[in-house]
């Protein structure tokens, strides 16, 4: 059988990971052919926002790319996206492509996490490319993975959504950016982070737009529950319901009681934010695709907890309100809302290098953070990168995938 044949091809696993696919395809549709393969998931991630997932392949085919068939294909590039492939998965693609440069796109905070590094075991890449190289190497060095980075081939390319936008009519004035479980190690913390962000409103333009971002697209909200929305509607107007939430989470002698009520009490102060913000679909944007692709149309700040989304605002010079006070949180306890996951070898890291201190309910960032993106990254384009790598290849088919 003949075998398919592309300019470049972008493999899909989970779509969470490749919103740049979405401005790859639309920056080089009009000179190259754009193949995009999907695999399965992992397990860590099988099951999540499945709509989403074939919602993200439609619009790669709307914006110009084509589903690559079964059967053998070959390409100029092939653009793997660093994430815990399955065995099989890995077998698949060494098989069906013939591909003249084989690149990786580096996950954003990956080094030293073992599940992810282990794609180096399988590919020998011609060439990585990372948003920020210095965090890179920053991550590396604490998770002692210097020897696998320091042999890769590293090109900075930031982030392309500014040059590259997904969506020209995307322009607001903030996003209210729900933050990861990780900033929550017990259900008061999320009280103050939403009692902080009321207060923060307080001090916005009421005429200001302000679009809800749930984290990571999730369909499943970890402030509010179905049930606890019914159940809002019928007590919410009674007066005295928030006194009375308040009484029962500190003094009741029932610790189920306290339970419910502190859930109660969370869901209220959620929905009573959500009632002054907008959905990103009203606002032209999307729910499922990555933040970070809309940040270039947001003109005054983003208002969130600890999370990546920090270090997007700084590379777009964005204003970062962040309401969780890490700091003041109770570290030492048990029965944390995630459980045994360790919150500092991780998001806890990634802080370290770029975090936003508390703004305390106030519109107040100090601009000198937006220095914290290095002025490589903010250079770096990933479009004109891979244009010279399609351009310098033959299509021949070298044989580089590692056995």
């Amino acid at each position: 059988m003949r075998p398919e044949r592309y300019d470049i091809v972008l493999v899909v696993e989970y779509f969470r990971s490749v919103t740049s696919y979405l401005s790859i395809i639309k920056g080089l549709r009009s000179d190259f052919s754009i193949g995009v393969y999907q695999v399965p998931v992992c397990s860590f991630d099988a099951g999540k926002n499945n709509k989403a997932q074939g919602d993200f392949l439609e619009l790669c085919q709307r914006l110009g790319a084509d589903l690559v068939r079964p059967g053998l294909v070959k390409t100029s590039v092939l653009l793997i996206p660093q994430r815990p492939l399955r065995k099989d998965v890995i077998v698949d693609i060494q098989k069906k492509f013939d591909a003249e440069s084989v690149v990786l796109l580096l996950g954003f905070a990956y080094p030293g996490i073992k599940m992810q590094d282990e794609i180096f075991q399988h590919f020998k890449f011609k060439k990585t490319y990372a948003i920020d190289e210095n965090l890179i190497k920053f991550l590396a060095n604490k998770r002692c993975a210097n020897e696998i980075y320091d042999a890769l081939n590293i090109v900075e390319v930031g982030l392309p959504f500014g040059k590259y936008p997904i969506i020209d009519s995307f322009n607001v004035d903030y996003i209210l950016a729900m933050p990861t479980q990780f900033s929550f190690p017990y259900e008061s913390d999320k009280w103050l982070f939403l009692e902080a962000v009321q207060e923060l409103l307080m001090h916005i333009d009421v005429d200001d737009t302000i679009v809800h971002k749930p984290h990571n697209s999730a369909e499943h909200d970890q402030f509010s529950s179905k049930n606890m929305r019914i159940l809002l509607r019928v007590l919410e107007n009674i007066p005295g319901f928030k006194t009375f939430l308040k009484i029962a989470i500190n003094r009741s002698p029932s610790r189920k009681v306290r339970f419910f009520t502190g859930k109660l009490y969370t869901a209220y102060l959620y929905e009573k934010i959500l009632a002054r913000t907008i959905t990103m679909d009203k606002a032209g944007g999307s729910s499922h695709l990555a933040m970070e692709a809309f940040l270039p149309g947001v003109r005054k700040g983003v208002i969130g907890g600890t999370s990546n989304t920090m270090w997007g605002t700084l590379f777009f010079n964005l204003k970062f309100y962040n309401c969780v006070d890490i700091f003041n949180q109770k570290m030492d306890g048990e029965n944390k809302l995630y459980g045994s996951k360790d919150r500092d070898k991780y998001l806890g890291l990634n802080l370290q290098y770029f975090m936003i201190p508390y703004c305390n309910g106030r519109l107040l960032f100090d601009e000198k953070l937006w220095n914290i993106p290095s002025v490589g990254c903010r250079n770096g384009d990933l479009i004109v990168e891979l244009r010279k790598d399609i351009e310098s290849s033959s299509c021949s088919g070298s044989g580089i995938f590692k056995n």
